[in-house]
């Protein structure tokens, strides 16, 4: 199963004219609270979002068995044997020709990326 890591959307803020009339009919108890300006979504998007280098280039998720390809790179285990299954043999990211299909764990890659799912969960919590 493979992690989605989406932004969210622009929100409006607390001095939207619109919001302000709307603001008590349109209160769900799930709701997160308004960001107060454009700098503060801004600070919140950057804070959530993961490193590129956490980043499957393929697939574009967040890293959850991360490997380490013949060219250098780290994808995620299942996209690259797909990419191979499907008789590429060029890198995804360089098209250098790969002559070897191994795969190494990058056990790095996988720490840190534990590590910020576990930060994002604290931040689901608290927002």
């Amino acid at each position: 199963m493979s992690t989605i890591i989406s932004i969210p959307p622009k929100r409006s803020f607390e001095n939207d004219s619109k919001t302000n009339s709307r603001q008590h009919q349109d209160i769900h108890p799930f709701d997160c609270p308004k960001f107060t300006s454009e700098d503060e979504y801004d600070k919140y998007v950057e804070s959530i979002s993961p490193s590129r280098e956490l980043v499957c280039p393929i697939t574009q998720e967040l890293l959850r068995d991360p490997v380490v390809a013949e060219d250098g790179h780290t994808y995620e285990r299942t996209s690259m044997l797909r990419w191979f299954s499907m008789g590429r043999s060029r890198s995804p990211v360089t098209n250098s020709l790969m002559e070897k299909k191994a795969l190494f764990p990058n056990l790095a890659c996988q720490t840190m990326a534990q590590a910020h799912r576990e930060k994002l969960g604290v931040e689901l919590v608290k927002r």
